[in-house]
């Protein structure tokens, strides 16, 4: 559907009170809801209507708090706070559920292992190092965050050597936890 005006326009009658420029501005952006709930639909909690109405809410939002002097667009701004709405109350839903519905055997192994350690105990398990030095890589590049760079000057390595190594660690991780988490 176009629309002659833009969004300015319409926010700038809404703060008017104007509310044919709000039916306006609510049809142009309703179309967008079934296209971000495809990029959420992932998460089964959520229901299409419950969605569409945190969307409106949004929206609602946004268009109470949109300020021009911003360097984005109101399209962009009302996407920032649909997704972090989304991913808040994915958040909140997710820990009541996993504090709810936790078997008694897991409780016991998560209190020997904290919950930041478990998939690092998995990974530890998983990746077959081949030496000392990718043992390394790991914890201090990808556990700690340590540069490549430092890191080689620190042991005296090659840097080309050390990102080969860095490189191929990383996509054994990445698979070994997507395995484990799909």
């Amino acid at each position: 559907m176009y629309f002659p005006v833009n969004d300015q326009e319409l926010l700038y009658l809404i703060k008017d009170g104007n509310e044919a420029a709000r039916r306006m501005l609510y049809t142009k952006y309703e179309h967008l809801i079934p296209k971000l709930f495809k990029d959420v639909f992932h998460i089964r909690q959520i229901m299409f209507a419950d969605f569409k109405q945190e969307c409106l809410m949004c929206l609602e939002k946004a268009i109470k708090t949109y300020r021009t002097d911003l360097k984005c667009s109101f399209y962009t701004f009302y996407l920032l706070i649909v997704r972090r709405t989304i991913y808040k109350l994915y958040k909140k839903s997710n820990l009541f559920f996993q504090e709810q519905h936790q078997p008694y055997d897991q409780e016991k192994e998560q209190e020997a292992y904290p919950p930041e350690s478990y998939l690092l105990k998995i990974l530890y398990h998983e990746l077959d190092f081949e030496g000392e030095v990718e043992r390394c890589i790991f914890e201090d590049c990808i556990i700690r965050g340590e540069k490549i760079t430092v890191f080689a000057k620190k042991r005296a390595l090659d840097y080309p050597f050390v990102y080969k190594k860095y490189k191929k660690i990383k996509e054994k991780a990445e698979k070994i936890l997507t395995n484990y988490l799909v």
